[in-house]
């Protein structure tokens, strides 16, 4: 990017400038509105909300939903209901465990995964920001795919991290929003036993490593580092030691934030205290579960979208002052004869279908998530969302 010229017309600078000056002198001592003086206000503190999924996953099934024609697919009916909710974050985040590895290899569902470029399209279009691609799916396609992968998102305009060309140094994925900064970083446990191709690095999961990496972001001095981890044995609810040993090592080095993927399910959520004085509170999120997916034996077709909201406070630390987190259930049905896949996010308190379904889900999902909370605040609705923590602070204008 060129450099931006701040020059102004000498001219007009001569002339309103004794304007701009008196007007400097007014707005120190209040604010000039249509009834004359008004008491100043203080700005508003900086705020973002981050809102967080689980894997997307493309299965057959989904395939046949999305095909218009031989060569033509369209996944944003799956993404419809909920595209309203991820474009009210300032930074939706998510897991993308498929490659985008064009037409070349066909495109297919479990176990080799490949999408084609509509995935992505229909993911921009939602309103994701960042994709992980740091997942034991990442070389189904090999290298080509994981490369072309990368191009792809590029070229959508998708930030990524968790995988790399052999040529580019990993590092960590630095995203502001309204002057708050976060570092993310991603990791995998594994590639199904693929070897890494010497065109692709992989982050792969290491404690040591992970340390050091958080360290290296920390350095940099984002407001909030975020760390998201492919780990763990699928279809547990409960974290598994492996996926303690990660986390352990990440918030140890400086982590504030964790965003668990691949166990299919979801898992608890824990706000921890500062890890440093004057800090900000920290977030493990286990396993967000899928985002979506043809999976349906229970609890696989239900998630959570991971509301995090951030303030930077009149002293200029940014903490998290807020944790909330909305249901969502894989609607997966043939109304017409035709395959139909929807996320839907069950947002709101009631059953809209009235067979009491979508009600059990919602309680099934909080319930998961809200396992040993450990002290955390009592579960409420605020009107956007289930809150799982709120500090005192979160009501500042």
């Amino acid at each position: 990017m060129g450099e931006v010229d701040t020059r102004r017309d000498s001219g007009r600078s001569r002339r309103f400038g004794g304007r701009v000056l008196f007007l400097a002198a007014l707005a120190f001592l209040g604010v000039w509105g249509a009834g004359g003086f008004q008491a100043a206000s203080a700005a508003p503190l900086p705020r973002v909300r981050l809102l967080a999924v689980g894997d997307v996953l493309v299965h057959e099934p989904q395939l046949e939903a999305a095909r218009r024609g031989p060569d033509s697919w369209d996944f944003r009916p799956a993404f419809a209901p909920v595209a309203a909710l991820l474009r009210e974050g300032d930074l939706t985040v998510g897991n993308l465990e498929i490659p985008l590895g064009g037409e070349a290899g066909d495109y297919t569902g479990y176990p080799a995964f490949n999408a084609p470029d509509a995935l992505g399209e229909a993911l921009a279009w939602a309103g994701f920001d960042v994709l992980f691609t740091a997942n034991n799916h990442c070389l189904d396609r090999g290298e080509a795919g994981a490369l072309r992968t990368l191009e792809a998102l590029d070229r959508l305009g998708l930030a990524h991290t968790g995988t790399f060309a052999a040529a580019e140094a990993p590092a960590s994925l630095r995203v502001v929003r309204r002057g708050i900064s976060f570092a993310f970083l991603a990791y995998t446990y594994g590639t199904n036993g693929v070897p890494v191709p010497p065109g692709v690095r992989v982050n792969r999961i290491d404690p040591e490593r992970v340390a050091e990496d958080v360290r290296s972001a920390r350095a940099a001095s984002p407001d909030f580092v975020a760390v998201a981890f492919h780990y763990g044995p699928e279809y547990r609810t409960e974290p598994h030691p492996s996926q303690e040993e990660a986390v352990e090592a990440a918030l140890g080095a400086g982590a504030d934030l964790i965003l668990g993927g691949h166990p299919h399910v979801l898992q608890r959520v824990d706000v921890l205290p500062p890890g440093r004085p004057g800090g900000t509170s920290r977030v493990v999120a286990w396993s967000l579960g899928n985002f979506v997916s043809s999976q349906r034996t229970l609890p696989r077709e239900r998630g959570a979208v991971l509301e995090v909201e951030a303030l930077r406070g009149a002293d200029g630390v940014a903490r998290i002052v807020r944790v909330g987190a909305v249901p969502l259930w894989v609607r997966f049905d043939r109304p017409g004869g035709r395959r139909r896949v929807e996320v839907l996010p069950l947002r709101e308190k009631g059953d809209p279908e009235g067979s009491g379904r979508l009600d059990r889900v919602r309680r099934q999902v909080l319930d998961l998530l809200t396992r040993g909370a450990r002290g955390q605040t009592p579960l409420r609705h605020d009107g956007r969302s289930w809150v799982l923590f709120e500090a005192p602070e979160s009501k500042a204008p």
